[in-house]
């Protein structure tokens, strides 16, 4: 699993890297920033291309549901 090798997680896409950081919870833009070596204006703009994948949740930025498939009435 390469996202668990420190030297090779640090060659994966940015936008993985943020859904490896949010898997154990939200975390705030200035957090994932800091943790991700990156600035919060490029986290904003990947969050904001990725919207299928992201929510906001107050201040706080996370993984979008998984769907489960089934259709709700």
């Amino acid at each position: 699993d390469l996202e668990s090798v420190d030297e090779l997680a640090a060659n994966l896409p940015l936008v993985q890297r943020i859904r490896t950081a949010l898997k154990d919870g939200p975390l705030p833009c200035k957090r994932l920033a800091e943790d991700l070596a990156s600035t919060q204006n490029i986290i904003r703009a990947i969050i904001a291309k990725h919207k299928s994948s992201f929510m906001r949740v107050g201040d706080k930025i996370a993984l979008m549901p998984a769907r489960t498939g089934e259709i709700q009435f």
